[in-house]
């Protein structure tokens, strides 16, 4: 249950103001929200800079510049801030609200730095997920240096993932190979030919009961965050069920068991699909 320390966001809605570089608004909506218990959609703009200032979250003055902006999180009236909904935001930002809200800690607000790195982190509250950096750098619309940066964030646990490969471990890496992220490593004392994978995260934030918010359907939006096909999975149900649907040469990984490789990376296979109509090859 959220506590006065732990603000409620929303993991979509957190990575599209990322893309737009809206984070100064959002974070005023955010605890303006969090300071209206009651639900009214409005909050004392008095009240509201009494909590930054007693907090010591950031300067008055950025509160000042953010409150001042008629935007899609909210508008002034009479000394009031009148705040939007949560799927009048959504809408406006094209997104579909999908994952579990997230609370994050009242200290990730006091820099934009830290505050970047918990909505990262919100993206893996619910459950761990296996993402490419290159999927995160299309979701926060940011380079891929500053994606690395918000990843070593304490709220944020990686794990190195691996591929196990069928061919011959013996064979010499060609360069192309190298490339194409293939090593020698050790599994269980023995040399055997990997293959590297995008890292699984996890995070320590704690996802948020939906609220009023799940009582509401969004027609599906086409997003950035909710266009990816999942390709890594833990259960070989799910795996099958993604294999049935492949495309050629698209492919699919099934975590192997509880199996790391003797440098601490999460071993995988990986299924790849040659022929719609015909068998899946694992790589």
């Amino acid at each position: 249950m959220a506590n006065q320390t732990e603000v409620k966001s929303y993991p979509e809605i957190s990575l599209a103001v990322m893309r737009r570089r809206l984070e100064p608004l959002y974070r005023v909506w955010l605890l303006a929200r969090h300071l209206d218990r009651p639900g009214r959609g409005w909050v004392s703009i008095k009240y509201l800079r009494h909590f930054v200032s007693s907090q010591r979250l950031f300067g008055l003055r950025a509160l000042e510049r953010a409150i001042a902006k008629r935007c899609i999180f909210y508008h002034q009236f009479r000394g009031y801030l009148e705040l939007h909904g949560v799927h009048k935001v959504a809408a406006a930002l094209d997104v579909e609200l999908r994952d579990r809200p997230t609370l994050l800690p009242l200290g990730a607000f006091t820099s934009m730095l830290q505050l970047r790195q918990a909505f990262v982190a919100s993206r893996f509250a619910h459950k761990p997920r296996t993402i490419a950096i290159a999927t995160l750098v299309m979701l926060t619309g940011r380079s891929r240096r500053t994606v690395s940066r918000y990843l070593q964030s304490e709220h944020i646990v990686k794990t190195p993932n691996a591929m196990i490969c069928r061919r011959d471990p013996s064979l010499d890496l060609t360069p192309e190979m190298a490339q194409e992220g293939y090593f020698h490593g050790r599994v269980a004392g023995k040399t055997a030919l990997l293959k590297r994978m995008p890292n699984t995260y996890e995070t320590d934030l704690e996802p948020a009961a939906f609220g009023q918010v799940k009582s509401q359907r969004l027609s599906p939006l086409s997003t950035p965050a909710g266009g990816f096909n999942r390709r890594y999975f833990s259960h070989p149900k799910g795996a099958a069920r993604a294999l049935q649907a492949l495309s050629p040469h698209e492919s699919v990984f099934l975590l192997s068991g509880n199996c790391f490789d003797d440098m601490g990376s999460q071993l995988w296979r990986g299924y790849h699909c040659l022929d719609p109509h015909g068998p899946n090859h694992e790589l």
